[in-house]
């Protein structure tokens, strides 16, 4: 239950944390595009607007996952951070606390595992 609570989650929580990462790439895009010719930044500027429309999209739907309004969390969302803390409690009752470390040993171990399989070619 941990697993599959915790992975929800961050699938959730992934959209807003890579928007970091791309908006860093965007402000890599923008620096580099100083040092090109006036042409280059002309064929480029389609790509770089993409980027950006991508960025934006994303953004929004991170915000609609997460939220129905100004401040106000999503219930699904507000739901599995409630289950993910009624799973750990639930753990280190029955298991004790060293369970918990365990458990988010081997998740984080896995995550990483799946990352360095992509072969998806997603962005």
């Amino acid at each position: 239950m941990y697993k599959t609570t915790k992975e929800e989650l961050d699938r959730i929580d992934r959209k807003s944390t890579q928007i970091d990462v791309d908006r860093f790439i965007a402000d890599y895009f923008f620096k580099l595009s100083g040092r090109l010719s006036k042409k280059s930044r002309e064929a480029l500027s389609p790509f770089f607007r993409e980027w950006d429309e991508y960025i934006a999209t994303k953004e929004k739907d991170a915000e609609d996952l997460k939220y129905v309004g100004p401040g106000e969390l999503e219930a699904h969302y507000a739901f599995l951070h409630l289950k993910l803390q009624a799973v750990l409690s639930a753990a280190r009752r029955f298991l004790g606390p060293k369970a918990i470390v365990e458990f988010q040993r081997l998740y984080e171990a896995k995550a990483i595992e799946n990352i360095l399989a992509d072969t998806s070619g997603r962005r």
